[in-house]
Parts: C-alpha cells; sequence; structure tokens
C-alpha cells in the first residue's frame, strides 16, 4: 500500500523536475510520448529510441518474456491486469485496494477513479459469483500479524473458492471432528 504513496510523495519532492511517465501514454503514442521525455529531459529525440530491437543479456525489469517478442510498445497487454482478476475474490481485492487508495490519490497518479471502478464492475459481471471472500483487514495485514483464527479463515475461504462449499464445510466438519478427539 505504500507505493502509491511514495511515487506521489517523489514527485511532490522533485515539483517542476518530476517528470511523470505512464506505460498507457507508452503503449497508446510511444512517438509523442518519448518526444516529450526528450524534450523535457533536453536531449535531442532519435527515432530508433522507441525500438528494442536488440537482445538483452539478462534482464530483472520488465517482462522478461515479451520483451523478446516485439521490438517496440504495443497497446496488446494494456488491459492484460483485468485478464487476471479471474475470480470474484480476486475482483473483491481489486476493488477494496481502489477504495483504500481513494479518488484522489488514483487521480493524482494519473488514472480516473470512476472508469477503473467501472472496468472492475463489468468483469465482475463476467465472473463466477461466490459470496465468501477473505476480507480486506486480513489480506492487507503483514502474514505474522494474523492470528491462528485469521490464517485459518483465510484457508478455509480460498478452499471454498476452488473447491466448493460442500467439499470445504466436509473437510472443515472432519477437522473439527479430529480434534475433538
Amino acid at each position: 500500500m505504500t507505493a502509491p504513496y511514495l511515487i506521489l510523495d517523489g514527485i511532490k519532492k522533485k515539483e517542476n523536475q518530476a517528470i511523470v511517465v505512464k506505460y498507457e501514454d507508452i503503449a497508446n503514442s510511444p512517438e509523442t510520448t518519448i518526444k516529450r521525455l526528450c524534450e523535457q529531459l533536453n536531449i535531442r529525440y532519435e527515432a530508433n529510441m522507441i525500438n528494442y530491437n536488440f537482445h538483452f543479456s539478462s534482464t530483472n525489469f520488465g517482462d522478461p518474456n515479451n520483451i523478446y517478442v516485439h521490438n517496440k510498445p504495443v497497446k496488446k497487454y494494456l488491459d492484460s491486469w483485468l485478464d487476471k482478476l479471474d475470480t470474484s475474490q480476486k475482483i473483491y481485492i481489486a476493488k477494496s485496494y481502489l477504495n483504500e487508495l481513494g479518488r484522489e490519490t488514483v487521480t493524482q497518479l494519473g488514472y480516473c477513479y470512476d472508469e477503473l471502478l467501472q472496468q472492475l464492475d463489468s468483469k465482475r459481471k463476467l465472473t463466477r459469483i461466490s459470496i465468501f471472500k477473505i476480507p480486506w483487514k486480513l489480506l492487507k495485514m503483514p502474514i505474522n500479524k494474523l492470528n491462528i483464527l485469521d490464517k485459518l479463515t483465510i484457508k478455509l475461504i480460498r478452499f471454498i473458492e476452488y473447491r466448493g462449499f460442500i467439499r470445504a464445510f466436509n473437510r472443515a466438519l472432519h477437522y473439527l471432528f479430529r480434534l475433538s478427539l
């Protein structure tokens, strides 16, 4: 939860020297974005700056797979974050995170809060709904701060999400029966 605030703090500290470039800007209009960046850095723009048609020996940055597939920024992956939201629990986490950041923070980061919320809501309609969700307060807590009941709650809800309620209920009964012996 601290990363967005650290980014905004860094921008604030640098005031007019801060240059903010979003991935979406580079993917949607690479030439315009890189030209603007060069202008702000007071360096000469060269057309090959948006082409990365060279070989990396190894990299710990970015996408290690797709960097070798494309030789310039592509729009194909702009909404890939939505594709990863394939369960109601993941959508719940994304919405909870968005709500925790709040409209002001999201806007300061250059995104439209309402548009993101709308994308999450439309994704939720396409996903199997589960009434069991791990509470947000548990998800954002460091694992070493969780008590045994919190850990069991998380395990049970994950089991329900992936195996179904009846199997989870039977497993819980079996577990409780073993504890009572």
